[in-house]
């Protein structure tokens, strides 16, 4: 999409008109660029608020609760479900490190993490690869998924990556900045992603180990994805020095032939999709602690009535429920679901009367 329109901006204005397209989406970037930066400068001071309160030693003692395979400490509602700022602490997953137990510190609505929060990875490191280094995500949350801005920490690969930018769903999805960090060089990725693959345009910056910038190998990308097993790369423009970065002042206005780019290629184009909607965003958190406040009250009768055959059955049902919940990216899935958890609290209503308390 985006090769063909630059093709198309070539035929009929000239290689003069191109550069100077070129130099605008550049400058578009970086400007995007700094406005997140700025915005994931104020979440994270806003976290920092929240995890001093919540660690200083002063603070009123808090009642420890068993929330499902957790402890949780902090406020809660009407129903006792974490409900404002909190610590969870996770159990340990990993027989050989019992004592690695993921860690999370924010805000909660209803049972579910909802705010502005960090979630610290101890129990799913990459231990051999990366003994030193713990992954996180620090940022905003919905319904237990990583929903706006934040900043992720990822040692799946063979390099300490980096992520910071728009997270829709429990995904990379959005406008970002990506940074691999190698021994002699690091590579930055700024643009579009969807769940971590660079799509449509952005910005490819090679640096030396001192932090400069290496001209040749960076410039503007497009990124053809639509062969899964051959993804291309393509360089439209390589940066013209190695001050090149530097020199941008990312204060332009968007012109009405870049705003046209990007409703083609992302904003109306490749990013139209409904996990970017706010009426998706505000149906999963409603549908999510609808389910969790239905899962909490099924946990106080477990232990009685774990040999009960329609109960059993129940449960099992809702660990289905959950995964699809969190799975689903489109507004009809999400609003199927919804009524099925609407349907299954009234249904536990009647099956409670049958069961032990």
């Amino acid at each position: 999409m985006f090769g063909s329109i630059i093709d198309q901006i070539q035929k009929q204005h000239g290689e003069k008109a191109l550069i100077g397209v070129y130099l605008c989406i550049i400058d578009e970037i970086k400007k995007t660029l700094n406005q997140q930066q700025k915005e994931l400068d104020k979440i994270k001071k806003q976290y920092s608020k929240i995890e001093k309160e919540r660690l200083d030693k002063k603070k009123k003692k808090e009642n420890a609760l068993i929330f499902f395979n957790s402890v949780y400490t902090g406020k809660t509602n009407k129903k006792n479900l974490p409900d404002g700022k909190g610590t969870i602490m996770f159990q340990s997953r990993d027989k050989d490190f019992p004592d690695d137990n993921d860690i999370y510190i924010g805000e909660f609505f209803n049972g579910t993490r909802t705010g502005i929060g960090k979630y610290t990875y101890f129990n799913d490191r990459n231990i051999a690869k990366h003994p030193f280094a713990i992954p996180y995500y620090i940022g905003e949350w919905s319904g237990d998924s990583y929903y706006g801005l934040g900043s992720k920490l990822i040692d799946k690969f063979e390099t300490i990556q980096t992520y910071e930018g728009e997270f829709k769903n429990n995904k990379i999805f959005g406008f970002g900045k990506w940074v691999a960090n190698n021994e002699d060089s690091d590579l930055e990725l700024i643009g579009y992603f969807d769940d971590g693959t660079a799509v449509g345009f952005g910005l490819r910056i090679q640096k030396d180990k001192n932090g400069k910038i290496i001209a040749d190998g960076s410039g503007l990308c497009e990124y053809d994805n639509t062969d899964i097993n051959n993804k291309k790369s393509i360089i439209h423009f390589k940066f013209p020095g190695d001050d090149f970065w530097e020199v941008l002042d990312g204060k332009e206005k968007r012109k009405p032939i870049i705003q046209s780019i990007y409703d083609a290629v992302i904003e109306k184009g490749y990013f139209n999709q409904d996990i970017r909607s706010d009426k998706f965003k505000k149906l999963k958190l409603k549908a999510q602690s609808l389910h969790t406040e239905l899962l909490f009250e099924i946990n106080s009768y477990y232990q009685k009535n774990i040999k009960n055959k329609n109960f059993s059955e129940f449960v099992e049902k809702q660990g289905e429920f959950k995964n699809n919940l969190l799975l689903c990216e489109q507004l009809n899935e999400i609003e199927k679901w919804h009524n099925i958890i609407k349907k299954n609290i009234d249904a536990f209503k009647i099956l409670k009367k049958s069961l032990k308390k």
